[in-house]
């Protein structure tokens, strides 16, 4: 789960692991918009353009999980 939604600067990862996790944001036409790693589960949005995103999560142990969110 990912808060603030919407969000202005930083997502915020609401996750029961203390562990690192990859990123991927795609833009809602399909194009990688950003990636990175995130080891204090905050993700920055602020270079992102205003629209609707999705963001793929991945654990060390391979496990993915994506949710929308959309950026003011």
């Amino acid at each position: 789960m990912i808060f603030p939604n919407p969000v202005k600067d930083f997502l915020t990862i609401q996750s029961k692991e203390n562990r690192e996790l990859s990123y991927r944001i795609f833009s809602a036409a399909g194009e990688l918009t950003g990636k990175g790693i995130s080891i204090d589960k905050k993700i920055n949005a602020e270079k992102l353009a205003p629209g609707n995103y999705v963001i793929e999560l991945t654990d060390k142990d391979g496990n993915t999980s994506s949710s929308k969110f959309i950026k003011l």
